[in-house]
């Protein structure tokens, strides 16, 4: 997402982007075949954040009155709509896939190996997408060149 920002991200701007920063933001934002500007980013976590806190405060208010049917069926619609964010990316690019593949070998062996599945779940999804970014990243570095010819 740093590659994709333009030039009027300042040092305390990009301190507050990354400190709002959420998957679908990121996803949405890097997705985006544009240089990113901080207006579209404020805008974006602006929508976002105002989403996830009426959902949360609609969540609060009905997650008892709802029956457990329904309540199962939304605590499964997350991993729904995380599909939805990655796999058009992956269709496009095989980079994102390979990089996919990557934590999902590694949230496998943390479910499966001894020792390794001992690791609570929140941080085997942190220690998961820290090592499958910087594959990427290391794997798949975008340079000077490439980065202009992507934001024409």
């Amino acid at each position: 997402l740093a590659q994709k920002v333009d030039s009027t991200f300042k040092k305390p701007t990009r301190m507050a982007v990354s400190f709002c920063v959420t998957d679908e933001i990121f996803a949405v934002s890097v997705s985006r075949n544009k240089t990113i500007s901080k207006y579209y980013m404020l805008g974006i976590i602006s929508v976002s954040y105002v989403g996830w806190i009426a959902g949360t405060a609609f969540g609060a208010v009905l997650g008892g009155v709802l029956p457990a049917v329904i309540s199962d069926a939304l605590g499964i619609a997350i991993y729904g709509m995380f599909l939805a964010i990655i796999l058009p990316a992956a269709r496009d690019d095989s980079r994102y896939l390979k990089v996919i593949i990557i934590a999902v070998i590694l949230s496998c062996m943390f479910k499966w190996f001894p020792v390794l599945n001992k690791v609570s779940s929140g941080f085997v999804i942190i220690i998961c997408a820290v090592i499958a970014s910087a594959a990427g990243a290391l794997l798949y570095p975008i340079d000077d060149a490439e980065e202009m010819e992507e934001n024409k």
